[in-house]
């Protein structure tokens, strides 16, 4: 019986170890956002197919940078003053073993394009986006190819270290701070706002009519974590997918957009909606 008893205990403490050594990684990426400074520095040939003329404001490069998010392509850092976001494009070098098994074979996700392709195509898209949509990102500089004189920042992780970092080392983009859009269509709902909940309708419209006269498509169709508004202004601050589609459909690349604020909303909300959507003029 005692010697029962002893080869449970053993196999619980066993699977304990086991549960913790797959899981602490899982756990350390939530605590820190998966953010580390070893991401950021990587090393690209110069592409003149990336290259832009801008210049950097130092003016917003100043003070502490503090960690916001982590995206798909980036880690997001926001100003001092909340006015800008510092986009710092990472590399991944290594996936969590189980993290890959889960993506392939339990949710049958696509292969992962090869790092020169993916980087190709994130550049290209900041890039178009900057030329072509600055005013509806809220782009308002790009660094694409390395370049020597940038200054050197202060960047707060989420644990609350504060490290230097050289921005000359690094690929990035600063945006404009924009509030998400369903956190700002939810704030009008629950004041009972209905002048401002239609100026947010109006401004979310135009933005769709405003990138698709400009051929440009995008084919990440998320609205929650890819939108927001600055003021009352929509931002689309996920670029990452834009390109150019001399063949796109205007209206069914708006409609690919335009219904999914629905889901934030209820009862009049929804109809005050489709009345104020109905009223623009989208053709």
């Amino acid at each position: 019986m005692l010697y029962n008893i002893s080869m449970i205990r053993r196999v619980c403490l066993l699977f304990l170890f086991s549960t913790l050594t797959l899981f602490c990684p899982f756990i350390w990426e939530e605590l820190t956002g998966e953010f580390r400074l070893a991401k950021l520095p990587f090393a690209l040939p110069h592409n003149t197919a990336w290259e832009v003329n801008a210049a950097a404001d130092e003016a917003i490069l100043q003070g502490t940078f503090t960690f916001l998010a982590r995206g798909a392509q980036s880690f997001v850092f926001e100003s001092e003053d909340k006015k800008w976001v510092l986009k710092l494009f990472r590399y991944d070098r290594w996936v969590h073993p189980w993290r890959k098994f889960i993506r392939n074979h339990w949710l049958k996700k696509q292969g992962r394009l090869p790092f020169d392709q993916k980087i190709d195509r994130l550049f290209c898209s900041t890039k178009l986006a900057f030329e072509k949509a600055a005013d509806l990102t809220g782009l308002v500089y790009i660094h694409l190819n390395k370049k020597e004189n940038l200054p050197t920042i202060l960047l707060k992780d989420r644990l609350g270290r504060v490290r230097p970092f050289n921005l000359s080392s690094a690929y990035f983009a600063i945006q404009r701070r924009a509030s998400p859009l369903p956190e700002v269509f939810l704030e009008a709902i629950e004041n009972n706002d209905e002048k401002k909940f239609k100026a947010l309708t109006r401004s979310f419209v135009h933005l769709l009519q405003a990138r698709v006269s400009k051929g440009i498509r995008n084919t990440d169709t998320k609205v929650h974590v890819n939108f927001g508004f600055w003021n009352e202004t929509a931002i689309e601050w996920d670029f990452g997918n834009y390109c150019l589609d001399p063949e796109m459909k205007s209206e069914e690349e708006i409609h690919r957009f335009l219904l999914k604020p629905e889901r934030y909303m209820m009862g009049k909300w929804v109809e005050t909606f489709r009345e104020e959507v109905s009223q623009c003029d989208l053709f």
